[in-house]
């Protein structure tokens, strides 16, 4: 549809819109901009002289994108995409995939004007132009063949959402049960071993000298034998399983040497909890963000919490490791190798009811290494928990 016709269209319906309802139309257009993780800037009410009201938030966005010089649609869509150029490696795909499912759902933007929005920032990212345009057209076509609205995947066979209820009463009741100390302190305690380096863990772990993948940075990584490794602790990340081969194919048709097509049968299931107040960009708040305020009101912080929620795994079952990513998290790897995938997803989708982030089911997630070195800022990702005998199903 061209330009003119759809300020047509616009102008056709502004002329049947009162002017109070014309005042909620531009408010409910603030809040849609909101609901979609955008910062809430002033929306214009004009155009050349005549005002524009709409009864959709959908035929506005569409004015606006369309409207060849409009500076709306820079300031709009730089603003949201330029976070692309921010991602590196590993992250890329996982934001390609929410910022596409919003452009294709609440934007309603064509393949091509994906395509040619993206592409410059996906390159920017570090991606040849070849491997970034396939990149973009496979997650579109991903979003495309589900509902993956507003960047959340809503097909029947979805993860659970966080229940705050259930996660507020087991740290509750976990507190309660150490009657006031520290729960990172507490596991601490607990832990059978203590003061073991990266690479007597790696080797207690992965004994032999199986293929592993590590990383120092999520786009620097190596599949090669563990002894060829050198110091664990110089890295970043690890996959929690033994690779089958060199390299593997990826989603995108390329050869890496990680993927799900060269890792091995699943040895770990690595469960992170990453509580927090605000989303990456330290503004949008979490769904978790009410929890954490109630426990900083009580002098608890959100990693303690996380602490608390891992005793409470640990009544039913017995993880090997809690490493502490020298941030935010705590990631607590539970020996699996073996087990049914059916029970594993199932586990997982507990784990992720409270609290969890369902990423690390994936078998070729990176992780944090334990007692490696985080690679952004040089903080150490200490092990708070080590115990050989989780080996042990």
């Amino acid at each position: 549809m061209s330009t003119n016709l759809i300020e047509k269209k616009i102008r056709e319906k502004a002329k049947k819109e009162a002017d109070s309802k014309a005042k909620a139309i531009r408010e409910g257009i603030f809040a849609a901009f909101t609901e979609n993780g955008i910062h809430p800037f002033q929306i214009p009410v004009s155009h050349n002289g005549s005002e524009i009201v709409c009864e959709k938030f959908s035929d506005l966005i569409t004015y606006m994108v369309r409207a060849a010089g409009d500076k709306i649609e820079k300031d709009l869509f730089e603003s949201y995409v330029s976070k692309l150029v921010e991602t590196r490696g590993a992250g890329l795909h996982q934001d390609l995939m929410r910022v596409v499912g919003k452009l294709v759902f609440a934007f309603r933007l064509s393949d091509h004007e994906i395509l040619d929005l993206l592409l410059p920032k996906v390159i920017d990212n570090g991606r040849p132009e070849g491997e970034a345009r396939r990149e973009i057209q496979t997650t579109i076509s991903k979003v495309r063949q589900t509902e993956y609205l507003n960047g959340v995947d809503q097909t029947k066979d979805k993860w659970s959402e966080p229940d705050l209820d259930e996660i507020r009463a087991i740290v509750s009741q976990e507190l309660t049960a150490i009657r006031g100390s520290d729960p990172l302190d507490y596991l601490r305690q607990l832990s059978p071993v203590k003061g073991a380096t990266a690479n007597q863990i790696i080797d207690v772990l992965f004994p032999g000298d199986p293929l592993l993948c590590v990383g120092k940075a999520p786009d620097k990584f190596r599949t090669k034998r563990k002894t060829a490794h050198g110091d664990f602790w110089e890295y970043s990340f690890i996959v929690p399983s033994p690779m089958s081969a060199l390299k593997g194919q990826t989603q995108e048709g390329r050869y890496s040497d990680r993927s799900l097509n060269n890792v091995g049968q699943r040895r770990f299931l690595p469960v992170e909890f990453d509580i927090a107040e605000f989303c990456r960009d330290k503004v949008t708040p979490t769904v978790f963000a009410v929890l954490v305020r109630e426990w900083r009101s009580k002098g608890i912080s959100a990693k303690q919490a996380q602490a608390a929620i891992v005793l409470y795994l640990m009544r039913d079952r017995e993880p090997v490791l809690v490493v502490d990513s020298g941030g935010k998290s705590l990631h607590v790897w539970f020996y699996v190798q073996g087990t049914d995938e059916e029970r594993i997803t199932a586990t997982m989708k507990h784990m992720v009811r409270i609290g969890a982030d369902r990423v690390t089911h994936s078998r070729a997630q990176f992780v944090r290494m334990p007692e490696g070195t985080r690679w952004n800022d040089g903080k150490p990702q200490p092990t708070i928990y080590v115990n050989p005998e989780g080996l042990i199903l």
